[in-house]
């Protein structure tokens, strides 16, 4: 697929970890996207909800150097922003979680994402592509 110029994609969590921890069989895609976004002047967003769902494994593993990496992690992805989670993101959650039974988490990323006005939301979660409000890119 063509990604347009100044176009805003909305990144799940697990594309993170697929490329931090160079994960054989979605690692090269990510880096991809991360290239084709900078080279486009695309916006990367994401929500703050990232560094929960990103932190708690290498927290109990006592990794600090994934520590590092992920709670700095806007210094290796210059296009990516981080957005804050805010009422209208959590009343916009549960009306998708209302709707789709989605997990909260995801709710969560696609009520931010919507709110965002993003052209696409990618992710790996097959069960994501039933949200009609926002085209999902499962990798």
């Amino acid at each position: 697929m063509e990604l347009k110029q100044d176009s805003k994609i909305y990144l799940d969590t697990n594309l993170f970890i697929y490329y931090f921890e160079n994960n054989p069989n979605y690692a090269n895609k990510v880096e991809n996207l991360f290239k084709e976004t900078s080279n486009k002047n695309i916006k990367l967003i994401s929500s703050e909800l990232l560094y929960l769902e990103l932190l708690v494994l290498p927290k109990k593993q006592k990794n600090k150097e994934i520590i590092n990496l992920y709670t700095s992690i806007e210094k290796y992805i210059p296009n990516l922003t981080l957005l804050p989670i805010t009422k209208k993101v959590l009343i916009l959650a549960s009306e998708i979680r209302a709707s789709y039974n989605f997990k909260s988490p995801d709710s969560i990323h696609l009520a931010t994402a919507k709110i965002e006005k993003s052209n696409y939301f990618y992710g790996s979660d097959k069960k994501l592509r039933g949200y009609k409000d926002i085209k999902v890119i499962v990798m």
